[in-house]
């Protein structure tokens, strides 16, 4: 639900508006955190599905930030790739860039019109149901 406030510890967050453009879907939202969190929280950042599974791609995004009292307050708008038909749902779930250096495993294979689920590590996994490629962009 927009204009909904979800809370961990001392951090919120609040999810103001989604809105679809022919272009782009963009979200703002607000957040705040102890001002001791400012390292981590430069790391935030949204995982964000809709009701059939599919992942919607972040294109770029802008933060507004002022300390008040010992707290960050954020206002965030993001702008995510635009979205063909208007989705029931969004499922945006939070997380930190761990910017420990691993390695990266690279998987090739040809793709069998099967879904198939890509791990992203402890926030969980992506499934890839279709591949579409129109004007030299898969």
């Amino acid at each position: 639900m927009v204009n909904t406030v979800k809370e961990s510890g001392e951090t919120s967050l609040s999810y103001n508006t989604v809105t679809f453009h022919p272009t782009s879907t963009a979200i703002s939202m607000n957040s705040t955190y102890h001002e001791e969190y400012n390292e981590e929280f430069h790391l935030l950042d949204f995982h964000i599905i809709d009701e059939s599974g599919r992942s919607i791609q972040h294109a770029s995004g802008s933060r507004n930030r002022q300390v008040k009292k010992g707290l960050y307050l954020n206002e965030y708008t993001f702008f995510y790739d635009p979205l063909k038909e208007k989705p029931e749902q969004l499922t945006i779930t939070p997380f930190l860039f761990d910017t420990t250096e691993k390695t990266i495993t690279h998987v090739r294979a040809d793709w069998e019109s099967k879904p198939v689920t890509l791990s992203q590590g402890e926030v969980g996994s992506v499934p890839v149901l279709d591949v579409v490629s129109e004007d030299h962009a898969t």
